[in-house]
């Protein structure tokens, strides 16, 4: 039995995420759709399977409000193969910090925000 080992709720977020890693000696590039964000991950679609226990960098784009793309880093966690395509849990390195990513720190606490008031 699976346990959820999660440390914060998810929420649901659209964006172009482009997922870079050192496979074979070479670098990377794996091109997803981010489907949830939180304080320290993301939920992941792709058509090319990664590894789970890889390391990754992803650049995530078209944050809404923002012509500037924000990295994270983090480990995949799982992976589910779904017909065709892969979703994977990506733990960050890090929880999600102003500094480093505004745009997404700003979207995660502003949603966070909103879920609250509405329970």
């Amino acid at each position: 039995m699976n346990t959820d080992k999660r440390k914060s709720h998810r929420f649901p977020f659209m964006a172009i995420a482009s997922l870079d890693m050192i496979r074979d000696g070479a670098l990377v590039s794996v091109s997803s759709l981010v489907n949830n964000i939180s304080y320290s991950g993301l939920g992941l679609s792709s058509y090319v399977p990664i590894t789970e226990g890889s390391h990754v960098s992803i650049r995530v784009r078209k944050i809404k409000g923002s012509d500037n793309d924000e990295i994270v880093d983090g480990t995949v966690a799982y992976v589910i193969k779904r017909n065709d395509s892969y979703y994977m849990g990506i733990a960050l390195d890090g929880e999600l910090h102003p500094d480093r990513q505004p745009k997404l720190y700003e979207h995660f606490f502003n949603t966070l925000r909103f879920s609250r008031s509405y329970h």
